[in-house]
């Protein structure tokens, strides 16, 4: 698994600005920051994440200044990415095509294009996620990526408030979870990314852009909710608001069903807490039981039928 880590406070304060040009540059695509006014602080700043698949996604804090991507430095170096930025804290502008993003509240997105001129403006000490993605990962979900560039999402309610907590948690479990693990979370907040994306722009949501928004909120209801046993199709339907018969429907289109996708989850977790290190905690049927599955029996032939070996075999092996 890839990892990125770097700071500047293990560089003299002479070069720091230096080392975070190359930091940022070698970490997402070529920019050209300036230094803000001297404060008499000094500059510092960090970046920590790591990869799930192409997807790059990290955590990165740094006191004011700006960056620019210029056409020349598109010309000279490539690099074709889309990237999504999410405020933590602090105040960042965003500018392109004549558009502006200013991300004051927390929560709050924008999509900026690698393949077109942008700058940002850090106008205080500020902490941001930062995801970049293939450009085919989001162009293959949203029809018009030139549209809703540098378009502010709000992240306090609705839509934007699920993306923003979907980034948010991978960007922060992303160096230290498996990305077989991490893989499924990042297709469901894509799919809620892009749906938020639609709305903010205004675009009328034909058939489709509904059925990946329900889908996406049907994932989503899964991954929180797999270790409730009471879990049904018709409880899944029931919370995003849709009839038990359409979300099935809405899952045959993609040849599978919700009641695959529940035990997708529970599996997923039920491998990632077998290969880990740190000694399990209670039984194999106390573990079934936590994850959502209501006899032991079922959850080790499920177990078997996935991986090939029981889950008691499977964690020997793997240690």
């Amino acid at each position: 698994m890839l990892t990125v880590q770097k700071t500047t406070r293990d560089v003299s304060a002479a070069q720091r600005f230096e080392f975070w040009r190359e930091a940022i540059s070698d970490t997402f695509v070529d920019l050209n920051p300036t230094q803000a006014a001297d404060d008499g602080r000094g500059f510092e700043g960090q970046i920590a994440g790591g990869q799930i698949g192409e997807s790059r996604l990290c955590t990165v804090a740094a006191r004011p200044h700006q960056v620019e991507r210029s056409t020349g430095l598109i010309r000279r170096t490539g690099g074709d990415y889309l990237f999504v930025s999410l405020l933590v804290q602090g105040d960042i502008v965003y500018s392109q095509a004549d558009r502006v993003a200013e991300l004051t509240q927390p929560g709050q997105l924008v999509l900026y294009d690698s393949a077109r001129p942008y700058r940002v403006a850090f106008r205080q000490d500020s902490k941001q996620v930062v995801a970049r993605f293939p450009r085919d990962l989001l162009t293959r979900r949203l029809r018009n990526v030139e549209g809703v560039t540098a378009l502010s999402i709000g992240g306090l309610n609705g839509i934007g408030a699920l993306a923003s907590g979907l980034l948010q948690s991978l960007a922060e479990r992303v160096a230290d979870v498996e990305a077989e693990v991490t893989a499924p979370l990042l297709d469901n907040a894509l799919d809620v990314l892009t749906a938020a994306l639609r709305w903010q722009s205004g675009s009328n949501a034909d058939a489709d852009e509904y059925q990946d928004l329900h889908r996406a909120r049907a994932r989503e209801c899964i991954r929180k909710r797999h270790s409730d046993a009471s879990l049904t199709p018709a409880a899944i339907a029931h919370e995003i608001g849709i009839s038990e018969r359409y979300l099935y429907l809405l899952f045959h289109a993609e040849g599978t069903s919700p009641v695959r996708l529940l035990m997708e989850e529970r599996l997923t977790k039920a491998h990632a807490i077998l290969t880990q290190r740190a000694p399990l905690t209670g039984t194999m049927e106390s573990l079934a039981l936590r994850l959502g599955f209501k006899q032991a029996s079922h959850f080790s032939r499920a177990f078997k039928e996935r991986y090939g070996l029981p889950p008691r075999q499977f964690r020997e092996q793997s240690l």
